[in-house]
Formats: structure tokens, C-alpha cells, sequence
């Protein structure tokens, strides 16, 4: 076990997460948060008694789909996990309800998680949340005028989700993927402003330049 293992791991007790010999669905799409994920968990998984199940969901949005899955398949056969996959239809779901894509991926995404989850026998849904995301969140939610709710930090736990590298930044998820030497896909997408998250990302940049240190004390000040 390194070092970001460890720390990791070491986080999941000191927050008591509730999690020990649970059968885990793990949600990969094949990016960087995603298979950090998944390899932490898979590295960690008896020190925690997991039984970890994959899930991999095509939203029918990219042209890359089809290797992004084909990444993830590949990855569960070299790490001996079962893989449930489904093809989204999102654009029809955000016709018919009236819906942006990012939130249409979203309600769809989760619908069949927990669908799976039952279907798996899984009590929890592990999701590849980082620091970062908490950070980008609390600015969406402040932006938008949320009052005191918007300072509430996303927990690692929350009823079926679970992000166990919720204090781990998306860079060190990276250093730990290249450490381990597991490549990951990229999605062109993140860089494109065409969502309130995308933009926010852009600004924190410079934002963080400033103040490196900003994540970690705006998730300390929460807690």
C-alpha cells in the first residue's frame, strides 16, 4: 500500500464511513476522478472487506463512447471485476423534461445506479468526488444566491453515494494514477464553458494560484 492509499484510507475511518464488508458499485466512466477510484478501491478493498461491482454508463453524448467504454472493460478484466454497462439516452431525456444535458446525465446516471445498485446487491455507490468538486460546488451554490445551505460541504457519505476521496484533490488523483502506472481518458468536454462547473474550473485556476491552500481550508472551515 503507498502513501495516497494510506491517507486515503486513513480518511475513510477517521470519518467513519460506514462501509466495512459492503458490497460496493463503483461508477466508471473512464476518466481520471473515476478510475482513481476504482484502483484505490480495488488496492484497499480487504482492508475494508469490499466486494466492489463496476458500472459504466455511455450517455450517447461523445464520439468517444465507445472507447471510453472499451477503456473500462479492459481495466475490470485486468483487475478481475464484474462490469454492468447501459446506454443513456440523454438527449431524449432532456427533451422530454425540459432539462440542460449536464442535469439530464445526471437524473438518468443516478436513476440507474441505484437500479443497478438493488440489481448488485449493493448498499453503496462510490462516486470519484474530489476536493475539488466540493470546492466548485460551494461557488455554484453561492453564486446562485443559496443562502446558508450553500456552505454545506458534500459529505463522503450521503445515504447510497459514497465519495471515499472526497479530501483528495483531482491532481493528486492523477500523481497517484501515474505512480501506479494506469493511463485514464480524458473528456474534451471539461474544457468547454458551456456549464456554470466548466467556468468555475477555469476561474479556481487562477483563484489558486493565489491561495493554493484554498480547497483544504474551505473543507476544514465546513467541517
Amino acid at each position: 500500500m503507498n502513501r495516497f492509499e494510506s491517507s486515503a484510507l486513513d480518511a475513510i475511518r477517521r470519518r467513519s464511513d460506514g462501509v466495512r464488508d459492503k458490497t460496493v458499485l463503483v461508477a466508471c466512466s473512464g476518466g481520471g476522478d473515476s478510475t482513481a477510484l476504482l484502483v484505490f478501491l480495488w488496492s484497499v478493498r480487504k482492508s475494508l472487506g469490499l466486494e466492489l461491482v463496476v458500472a459504466h454508463a455511455d450517455h450517447g453524448l461523445r464520439l468517444e463512447a465507445q472507447e471510453d467504454a472499451a477503456f473500462v472493460q479492459e481495466l475490470c478484466r485486468r483487475l478481475d471485476l464484474d462490469l454492468v454497462e447501459a446506454r443513456l439516452d440523454v438527449r431524449a431525456h432532456a427533451g422530454e423534461q425540459g432539462l440542460g444535458l449536464e442535469t439530464a446525465a445526471r437524473e438518468l446516471r443516478w436513476a440507474w445506479l441505484k437500479a443497478e445498485a438493488v440489481s448488485a446487491g449493493a448498499g453503496i455507490v462510490a462516486t470519484g468526488h474530489t476536493l475539488d468538486d466540493h470546492t466548485e460546488t460551494v461557488l455554484i451554490r453561492l453564486a446562485r444566491g443559496g443562502g446558508l445551505g450553500a456552505i454545506t460541504p458534500l459529505p463522503a457519505r450521503q445515504g447510497l453515494r459514497w465519495s471515499p476521496l472526497i479530501e483528495a484533490r483531482r491532481s493528486d488523483l492523477r500523481a497517484y494514477l501515474r505512480q501506479k502506472e494506469v493511463l485514464w481518458r480524458e473528456d474534451a468536454s471539461n474544457e468547454e464553458g458551456f456549464t456554470p462547473r466548466n467556468r468555475w474550473r477555469k476561474l479556481l485556476e487562477e483563484i489558486r494560484s493565489e491561495a493554493p491552500t484554498l480547497d483544504v481550508h474551505l473543507w476544514e472551515t465546513h467541517a
